[in-house]
């Protein structure tokens, strides 16, 4: 489906077209146990560890000081990626997913040096809202795993050992190689799933939020039409089912 097409899609860039920079963020969200860690050590095994970058400590190794997680890397995962760390530093991700100059690298006793920014980013999170999304987001990508063989020790087992075959290491690289992506539009094409548009929803301004409550939902049991079919409310009205709203999901 057209969901698994770009997730593969933006693989196949990341081995095909190195010199070239994915600018979008791949971000999987599930709970402990689902694979997201078995699939970014797939990742891991292709790429080898020179060129592939994964930390459980963005706020240190991503937008900290002295990072360098985007130095001479081709694949940047941010594990167990915290949304409080990823709202305070939400700047910072757009520009390292997006820009490919400009980027400054300051390691420790080193002068700062620019780099050429060519790294993709993905996000493996626990948290259902891991990161901001705007109305006119362009940039993220948003899987739920399945649980299907949450915590199946033997299926994962089974699967790490095949991994370690160099055959099908190759089998997976060469079937990556072998897709065309001449035609992706890495921002047109994005996948509008149910996890993105759930965590997008739930990034909306909370008055907006209750708006489109108030008109789906309560409207129908708050308010009846005059004789010509026209609905009025007073302003105190409106501010306390507001209110009443407000008080709901705070609880």
């Amino acid at each position: 489906d057209g969901e698994t097409e770009y997730a593969l899609n933006y693989l196949t860039l990341l081995f095909k077209n190195p010199e070239l920079k994915p600018r979008t963020c791949l971000v999987f969200y599930g709970s402990e146990g689902t694979g997201k860690g078995r699939f970014t050590e797939t990742l891991r095994v292709l790429m080898g560890d020179t060129v592939f970058f994964e930390t459980n400590n963005a706020e240190s190794d991503i937008f900290g000081q002295f990072a360098s997680a985007f130095d001479r890397t081709k694949l940047v995962v941010s594990n167990e990626s915290e949304s409080k760390t990823n709202f305070k530093n939400l700047s910072r991700l757009k520009s390292l997913i997006t820009d490919e100059t400009g980027l400054k690298v300051n390691r420790k006793y080193q002068n700062a040096y620019g780099i050429t920014n060519l790294a993709g980013t993905m996000i493996t999170t626990n948290e259902k809202v891991a990161v901001y999304l705007g109305l006119k987001d362009r940039r993220f990508v948003v899987y739920k795993t399945n649980p299907k063989y949450s915590n199946d020790q033997e299926f994962f087992k089974m699967y790490m050992d095949w991994l370690k075959c160099e055959s099908n290491q190759r089998a997976l690289y060469d079937f990556l190689i072998s897709r065309d992506i001449q035609r992706v539009d890495w921002v047109r094409d994005r996948p509008l799933t149910s996890a993105y548009l759930d965590m997008r929803n739930s990034c909306l301004p909370q008055i907006v939020k209750w708006l489109e409550y108030f008109v789906v939902e309560d409207f129908r049991y708050r308010s009846h039409p005059n004789a010509e079919g026209v609905y009025t409310f007073r302003g105190s009205y409106l501010r306390q089912a507001y209110t009443d709203y407000a008080a709901s999901e705070s609880r």
